[in-house]
């Protein structure tokens, strides 16, 4: 009971506290929530296309580790949004009216353990790219393994530190954990970038089909890996600038940046396969559509024709197959031995009687003895 009435005590002076602090300007104020949550649906959309366009493409080819890695971060997405979706129905519905639930971190605060969940494990797997391309040295990946668990600490520290409390700059605590989620998170965003960077610049080997492909990865690379390092980097901003603290909430989208650009990595595994310019206008149609790229059976039509020829006869003949033409070919071989003249009638011989080839064979073997 007493708890319960510490409570209430604590959350009015919450109230009026949040209410000289939100109420001078509530466009300012509240808009950035608003904007971030909006922005926060339209990344789940993108990112729930390109999980389709995965799977349709190479779900199931991709290693076990990868894709047990992408279905928890599409999945921690939409849990994430439907978070998101609930606390705006909070603040602007059921306790429309109050300014105390737009800083208090009770609620709020799980939006950096959603960030901390998701946003570390893709950062881990643009980690591991970067490692593998540097040859796995054990100095740097230690360092981003220390920097990814230190950004982990610093979201769940948050969360624990800044409950039901007004968070401004004098809370000592939570300026402390907001400060490791944030520097270690961008540091680990500008070390990859940097390992990246260096390992394409190394594999420059002079040949231009190698450097040709080369310079579309580093186009790849920036494409996908400075999103995440640009949204680091403006958080920090917001946050060194001392400005209102819903500005903050605009940023519960950040850690769906880092999940987007990963897919994008996934998925651009196929746009690096060079196209063949003459390629048919179907085949245009399933790429861009997301079919599956699998090897399908080829099936062969061999269309054989038969002409027919009439000798001066008027008897027709069937022009000889090439076994029907070793066959004739021996019969002569065997007239020759045994005397006898070739058939050198136009088209194919005639037929001879049965048992003839078999004596005049016997007579060759009986000649060959003789002599």
């Amino acid at each position: 009971m007493v708890a319960a009435m510490w409570r209430r005590v604590n959350q009015t002076a919450l109230e009026i506290e949040a209410e000289a602090l939100l109420a001078g300007n509530k466009g300012i104020s509240l808009g950035p929530i608003l904007l971030g949550a909006w922005v926060d649906f339209v990344f789940l959309g993108v990112i729930l296309h390109q999980y389709s366009r995965w799977l349709c493409w190479s779900g199931t080819d991709s290693r076990r580790w990868v894709t047990i890695l992408f279905h928890y971060l599409v999945i921690g997405s939409a849990a994430s949004s439907t978070f998101v979706l609930i606390w705006i129905f909070r603040c602007f519905a059921v306790e429309f009216g109050t300014y105390a639930q737009f800083v208090d971190y009770h609620t709020s605060g799980w939006i950096y353990v959603f960030d901390g969940l998701l946003r570390i494990p893709a950062s881990a797997f643009f980690a591991e790219k970067a490692c593998v391309m540097l040859g796995r040295p054990k100095i740097v990946g230690a360092i981003m393994v220390l920097s990814l668990v230190g950004s982990m600490v610093g979201a769940v520290g948050i969360k624990v530190s800044t409950r039901n409390t007004l968070w401004d700059h004098t809370h000592q605590e939570g300026l402390i954990f907001f400060l490791i989620w944030m520097v270690t998170g961008l540091f680990s965003d500008l070390l990859t970038t940097a390992c990246t960077a260096y390992a394409l610049y190394q594999a420059r080997s002079g040949w231009s089909s190698h450097d040709r492909t080369l310079r579309r990865l580093a186009l790849l690379f920036a494409e996908r890996q400075l999103p995440p390092t640009i949204v680091a980097g403006a958080v920090l901003v917001v946050s060194s600038l001392q400005v209102r603290e819903t500005f903050m909430g605009f940023f519960s989208f950040a850690h769906k940046v880092y999940i987007c650009c990963a897919l994008a990595v996934l998925n651009s595994r196929y746009t690096l396969v060079p196209r063949d310019t003459d390629s048919s206008s179907s085949d245009s149609h399933r790429r861009a559509h997301g079919e599956r790229y699998r090897l399908k059976h080829v099936v062969v039509h061999i269309r054989q024709e038969t002409f027919t020829t009439v000798d001066q006869g008027g008897e027709p003949c069937v022009r000889p197959s090439l076994n029907r033409t070793l066959a004739e070919k021996r019969r002569s071989l065997v007239r020759s031995f045994a005397g006898t003249p070739p058939n050198t009638t136009k088209g194919l011989s005639r037929p001879e009687p049965p048992g003839a080839e078999a004596e005049l064979e016997l007579n060759m073997d009986e000649r060959i003895i003789a002599a």
